[in-house]
């Protein structure tokens, strides 16, 4: 009679895959005092964010996978969870949480399989809003078009402490319609006006975009028109 010995069985242990396919997969760390030392990141957007947000004077603290938002769906009684790359706390003392998806996906999962309301709602019952950065916010600063970009921190902090009241000349006035027009086409909801800039969230990723909107009167038809401001060089 002849035995086999068999092999112990190898038992590895499992691991969530990310929730968001943000780009190619690429693990390891960021060194920041910002996150308390290293900051882990999943993937090559992962890890440019961090560098941006790293260098960013106005971002005060990053944590990386903060917690996970758990909800049971009231209709179907199905569990659901989510959980966001980062959470940035301004110097302002506002918060963000942030998540990374190659732009083709998010274009193709805008609602992250039905699930970005309920999320953008745990992000405001903490305080905070939530953005999805692709790689056109993250690498190009104009994302393609010449008037359109992210909002600086400096900027954003300037917007946040502006007062609301409109008889206030530093409040921003509400805009013409023809810039609620502009906006509607560039995916823009709530364009207020700080100065000569006009800014925005977008409403495929929720961050805030400034854009240059500059109205003239043209000397023909009498009518207001837009002239883009001329890109920098």
């Amino acid at each position: 009679m002849h035995f086999v010995r068999q092999r112990p069985a190898i038992r590895t242990a499992k691991r969530s895959a990310p929730d968001r396919g943000s780009g190619r997969p690429r693990r390891g760390f960021i060194p920041t005092p910002k996150g308390g030392g290293l900051v882990p990141f999943e993937s090559s957007l992962g890890a440019d964010l961090l560098k941006s947000m790293a260098a960013d004077p106005f971002v005060a603290s990053i944590r990386a996978q903060p917690e996970t938002f758990v909800w049971r769906d009231a209709v179907d009684g199905r569990r659901h969870r989510y959980t966001p790359d980062l959470l940035a706390v301004m110097t302002d003392g506002s918060k963000v949480y942030r998540s990374v998806r190659p732009n083709a996906l998010l274009l193709r999962d805008t609602e992250l399989r039905g699930r970005r309301t309920r999320i953008e709602l745990e992000c405001a019952l903490r305080g905070a809003a939530f953005e999805i950065w692709t790689e056109r916010e993250i690498r190009e600063a104009t994302c393609g078009w010449p008037l359109l970009r992210v909002a600086t921190g400096a900027e954003a902090s300037l917007l946040a402490n502006l007062p609301l009241e409109v008889d206030s000349e530093a409040s921003p006035a509400a805009p013409p319609k023809l810039v609620l027009r502009i906006a509607d086409r560039l995916g823009l909801r709530g364009p207020l006006q700080a100065g000569d800039v006009f800014f925005a969230r977008s409403m495929l990723t929720g961050i805030l975009m400034a854009f240059r909107c500059r109205l003239v009167r043209d000397p023909v038809t009498g009518l207001l028109v837009w002239k883009p401001e001329p890109r920098e060089t």
